[in-house]
């Protein structure tokens, strides 16, 4: 587990400097989840953007200072697997979107990530 509290580390200033680009370029306003979160829950689309990233974060400390069985890696996992979408909004509409330069090294991240998670469970098999 300590190879994957390693990359818990390195997630977490790269979620960091994710979350600034996405402000700093109007994610908030732009991305379809989050609007379609804000009509659902009736707030504001600041409001779901936010709640998000705490609770990421929160995620994330709790995996550094706690770790977890392997089972608790996996939600990470999935939201490292959710980051292609701003490369794949970029590359398809050949226009930026925001998050697009910081999703790239953690899609790579996601990468090892995973590779980690399963050979650490093809182990144990």
């Amino acid at each position: 587990m300590a190879k994957m509290n390693s990359l818990v580390l390195v997630a977490l200033p790269l979620f960091f400097l994710h979350t600034l680009e996405e402000y700093f370029f109007n994610f908030i306003e732009t991305d379809a989840s989050i609007g379609w979160l804000a009509n659902m829950f009736d707030v504001s689309r600041t409001s779901v953007y936010w709640t998000v990233q705490v609770l990421v974060y929160v995620y994330l400390l709790l995996l550094i200072y706690n770790p977890a069985r392997k089972i608790m890696y996996v939600p990470l996992g999935v939201i490292f697997v959710v980051e292609i979408h701003h490369i794949w909004e970029t590359v398809t509409q050949w226009n930026y979107a925001s998050g697009f330069w910081t999703s790239i090294p953690l899609v790579i991240l996601g990468a090892v990530f995973w590779k980690a998670l399963l050979a650490k469970h093809a182990k144990q098999n």
